[in-house]
């Protein structure tokens, strides 16, 4: 398998190279070379790794025969000859070799970028704009790799390096050339034995200073005086004892003497060409017919043979997209499956089970059905997974950073709609609105904005109610599951009172009664099975009538009355001297008892006489020469009147006997009256 690879991969690179030695090299089309060389070195591994299968058709007739084998033969082939111990391994001499290889070659290349990496961390270096020039001290000759050109430092400090040198260099660092020498440096490490990539690298280097010479060129330099210039350079190179680093693209990059006289050969030749755009274009369409003979002469080809009826299938399926079957479900077929199906589609699908006789019957006549016949049948009627349940408690935990733990699995808040969704999928939403509760616990400081996000998808799904249970009511909830012992005593105390009491002599105490309550709702079926029997509480003694209002002699009478209440209750100062600004609540007003008229007693006592107000009062005193008192300090009966006029909720008391003068105690205060 590997050998035929590396034999078909070998073939199509011998012939890229070919045509480009052939057709191209002499062209100066440089950039179109510079992407067809690597292009072969791709294609030449792809082109291989392709297969086109092709399905064959085999009739049934045909057969296989199978020669027959005498019984000396047989006896004979039942010898079985002991294999000669074998004391080499070819397979695992050959891996090694091709171990070492890499390995030999492998460090090679990383010693070369080491080299290059110490002179540039070692030397001076002279940045102008993207290029890096590193002076050297060794007498080498110009070379480029990336954007670093190293450069002999005396003489590019005393200009003795020509500008057409120094332009060659630099194309090289722009166009990226190094790119390209990488990638050949890396199939050479693994693909070592192979010749064709020696010469594959070779054509790129000489071709990137074919792309190099063509800058210069194209600057106005004249062509022999840097035809000149090369030569100079060729014959200091076999002088320098320093060379340039393989991986780097050098003005004079050949390390023999014979190759850089062939190489200077051709790059003269190709600076003085001109390609013409039709012979471009001519070569350009030559690739077109190569490439496709390789495809087809080293791609792999499979032959898949298929029968007859297979094909007919396969025709019948892919017609509209749809499976179809030649055979359908009979008449008394399809009667049956009806009656099956109809039986137990009217069963819920949560409590549906079939024996398994019916299912095999249903699932045999509906593979047989076409897609009409199923179109009018009963629906298939199917049943839950056996470890599918209902799920009707969901608990959902938020932690502060808005994490989600749902029914302890690990969740993001962008997938909960998607995970409920897989709860209770054979429910509908209505069904799930009378049965799914919830519980979301929260931390102290879990974001809000995910407690609502969370809320409403659960509301979306169908859950019937919502409960959000902060850190102290969640502990409780997970630690309480039942009730406490405390509970239980508390609760068996109270049962046994009200037990023994009397039904129809039940002195019953509301606090009481809701404590049995509370506690019941906590206890588990096994406690309420060992503690006291709930108490039979008599039923509550219906609401009595509310009384009727007392019928009055006459409305328009009971109305005056009522008004003449409210005219003596109010006092006509409660605005005028109130504080500004300061808004009181109202109070409601007393419910005023009903006036009763009774024209058959004529003997009734008079009414009382209407008090006087606080300002008439006090002015009455003054008359009479009465001593005031504000707060415990004796004041004029003017200002007196000021106060009342500015406060007359003020307390006032007044004393006086018979021949003496009053006196009038006014205070904020509540005043206490001695005996």
């Amino acid at each position: 398998m590997i050998l035929a690879f590396l034999l078909k991969s070998t073939a199509c690179l011998a012939i890229f190279l070919a045509f480009y030695k052939l057709v191209l090299e002499k062209e100066s089309i440089h950039t179109f070379k510079r992407f067809f060389l690597l292009g072969a070195l791709i294609t030449s591994f792809v082109i291989p790794n392709i297969v086109f299968t092709e399905y064959v058709e085999v009739t049934p007739g045909t057969e296989i025969s199978i020669p027959q084998v005498t019984e000396g033969l047989q006896a004979m082939n039942t010898e079985t000859v002991a294999p000669k111990a074998s004391f080499l391994d070819w397979n695992v001499i050959v891996w090694s070799i091709y171990g070492i290889g890499v390995i030999i070659f492998g460090f090679r290349f990383i010693r070369h970028l080491l080299q290059i990496w110490s002179r540039i961390r070692l030397n001076p270096k002279l940045k102008e704009n993207l290029i890096t020039r590193v002076l050297l001290r060794q007498s080498v000759a110009p070379h480029t790799f990336f954007n670093y050109i190293f450069l002999n430092k005396k003489e590019f400090e005393e200009k003795n390096i020509p500008i057409e040198v120094l332009l060659h260099e630099e194309t090289h660092a722009k166009q990226r050339h190094s790119l390209d020498v990488i990638l050949v440096e890396m199939v050479q490490v693994l693909f070592w034995f192979n010749p064709l990539i020696y010469f594959l690298k070779s054509s790129i280097k000489l071709n990137h200073e074919f792309l190099a010479d063509n800058a210069v060129v194209n600057s106005n330099i004249s062509i022999p005086k840097y035809q000149h210039l090369l030569l100079s350079f060729l014959s200091k190179a076999s002088e320098n004892h320093h060379s340039s680093i393989k991986i780097a693209n050098a003005i004079v990059y050949s390390s023999t003497r014979a190759e850089r006289s062939r190489s200077i050969k051709k790059r003269f030749t190709v600076m003085k060409t001109k390609t013409s755009k039709k012979s471009i274009v001519l070569r350009s369409f030559l690739l077109l017919p190569l490439t496709t003979i390789l495809l087809f002469g080293f791609s792999e080809k499979k032959e898949i043979p298929i029968s007859e009826k297979a094909a007919l299938e396969t025709t019948l399926k892919s017609k509209n997209n749809v499976d179809y079957s030649p055979w359908s479900a009979t008449k008394d077929e399809l009667l049956k499956f009806n009656a099956l199906a109809k039986k137990y589609n009217a069963i819920p699908v949560e409590k549906r089970k079939i024996p398994m006789d019916d299912l095999k019957t249903l699932e045999t006549i509906y593979g047989k059905m076409n897609e009409a016949q199923k179109k009018v049948a009963q629906p298939f009627p199917e049943c839950l997974p056996q470890n599918q349940k209902r799920v009707d408690f969901i608990e959902i935990n938020i932690n502060n950073n808005g994490q989600l733990l749902v029914q302890d699995d690990l969740i993001r808040l962008e997938d909960l709609k998607t995970y409920l969704s897989k709860l209770n999928e054979h429910l509908s939403f209505d069904d799930r609105k009378k049965v799914v509760r919830s519980i979301i616990k929260v931390d102290t400081k879990t974001p809000k904005e995910v407690i609502q996000k969370v809320d409403k998808i659960l509301t979306e799904y169908g859950s019937a109610t919502i409960n959000i249970i902060g850190p102290e009511e969640s502990i409780q909830i997970r630690q309480q599951q039942s009730a406490t012992r405390e509970e239980m005593k508390e609760y068996n105390t109270l049962a046994k009172k009200y037990n023994e009491m009397d039904r129809n002599q039940m002195y019953i105490k509301k606090s009481e009664v809701s404590r049995l309550k509370v506690i019941y709702g906590k206890m588990s079926k096994k406690q309420r099975a060992d503690a006291e029997p709930f108490p039979d509480f008599p039923p509550l003694p219906p609401t009595p009538d509310a009384p009727k209002p007392p019928k009055n002699a006459s409305d328009t009478d009971y109305a005056a009355n009522q008004i003449e209440a409210i005219i003596e209750k109010q006092d006509p100062y409660d605005v005028v001297g109130g504080n500004i600004g300061v808004t009181q609540p109202k109070q409601p007003e007393p419910v005023l008892p009903p006036t009763y008229i009774n024209e058959t007693n004529p003997n009734l006592p008079p009414t009382p006489p209407k008090p006087k107000s606080p300002l008439v009062l006090i002015k009455e005193m003054a008359e009479k020469g009465a001593t005031f008192t504000h707060n415990g300090k004796k004041i004029s009966a003017e200002k007196a009147i000021e106060v009342i006029k500015k406060n007359n909720k003020i307390n006032i008391d007044v004393r006086g006997n018979s021949g003496k003068e009053p006196i009038v105690k006014l205070s904020t205060a509540p005043i206490q009256i001695e005996d």
